[in-house]
């Protein structure tokens, strides 16, 4: 099976990066103890390594460090770091082994090439709303 090494690399690059960047803590600064509720693009998970109280963040495409099914069979989004440090240690020639191809714990689905949303899940998301956008 062949999973994307540039897509590979970018998971593991962006995994790397432990903490909010100072840019994100700053912004977290500016927004403590006020309403706030922050709609973004990025897909780095930094609003999170920064500290945001993830209810107050919607990420519209996703996050690289998470996976969910490619088919959106159920919402839940799963932490992919252990994986992807082991499809990077165990890639060979852009391969990984297939049994490090992920799938669906619901239906069974490959989810290898799913680390942002699928199109079709992102509007709506399984009835996910915020009382701030309702």
């Amino acid at each position: 099976q062949y999973q994307s090494c540039f897509s590979l690399r970018l998971s593991e690059a962006i995994l790397a990066i432990s903490e909010g960047k100072p840019l994100y803590r700053h912004l977290l600064e500016m927004v403590q103890g006020k309403e706030y509720f922050v709609i973004t693009t990025n897909v780095d998970g930094q609003f999170a390594k920064a500290g945001f109280d993830p209810d107050k963040v919607f990420e519209v495409q996703g996050d690289y460090g998470l996976m969910q099914c490619a088919t959106a069979c159920h919402p839940k989004r799963y932490s992919n770091e252990s994986l992807v440090k082991q499809m990077v240690a165990e890639q060979q020639d852009c391969r990984i082994p297939s049994s490090l191809v992920p799938r669906c714990p619901v239906c069974g689905v490959n989810t290898a090439s799913v680390t942002t949303r699928p199109p079709s899940s992102v509007f709506p998301l399984n009835g996910w709303q915020h009382p701030i956008l309702t």
